[in-house]
């Protein structure tokens, strides 16, 4: 009884509806030492689709299948997805090339982070260093593709504002 009242107090704050959204039946289900609370582990197994999905990108990482996730093979997974993800930033890359060079130097790529609604930042030299490989202060594709893939978002400020108003009003700039 007591877990099903914290678990209606929790659901009418929306705070457990929005980690997990269950119903009555099964967090009485996941309380599977019966002492009327749900502990971290319990809270996990609580919901059988999430805890599938966690069981598939394990093992989708595990590429030996060894029941381990390697240092090696989170690289190799993160180089692939990387790899997925090329022909859309290519997409992005050729749009703001202005000058056609096969590179976006740091006013493009402020005309681009302003694009998508974030303020022009005095660092983005520094912002842009890390994915930098070869310190040229400008994004090859590749670079440019790991910048949006880990784009830095706690680095930079959105702009407030209507901005489905302002987007219309400023087109993208037609590269190559």
């Amino acid at each position: 009884m007591e877990l099903l009242l914290l678990c209606s107090a929790l659901m009418l704050t929306g705070v457990f509806a929005q980690v997990v959204p269950l119903r009555s039946g099964q967090l009485l289900e996941a309380d599977a030492n019966g002492d009327g609370a749900l502990d971290f582990d319990e809270f996990l197994r609580s919901d059988a689709r999430y805890m599938a999905r966690v069981r598939n990108a394990f093992g989708d990482l595990d590429a030996n299948k060894d029941n381990k996730i390697s240092f090696e093979e989170i690289v190799k997974d993160e180089e692939r997805r990387l790899e997925n993800v090329l022909p859309h930033s290519k997409v992005h890359f050729g749009l703001y090339d202005l000058d056609n060079s096969g590179f976006l130097e740091e006013g493009e790529v402020a005309t681009f982070i302003a694009e998508k609604r974030f303020r022009k930042s005095s660092r983005l030299g520094e912002i842009m260093a890390p994915f930098d490989k070869n310190g040229d202060r400008r994004f090859d594709a590749r670079e440019f593709n790991e910048f949006l893939y880990f784009f830095p978002f706690d680095e930079l400020d959105l702009l407030y504002g209507d901005y489905a108003q302002k987007a219309a009003a400023s087109p993208l700039p037609r590269g190559k």
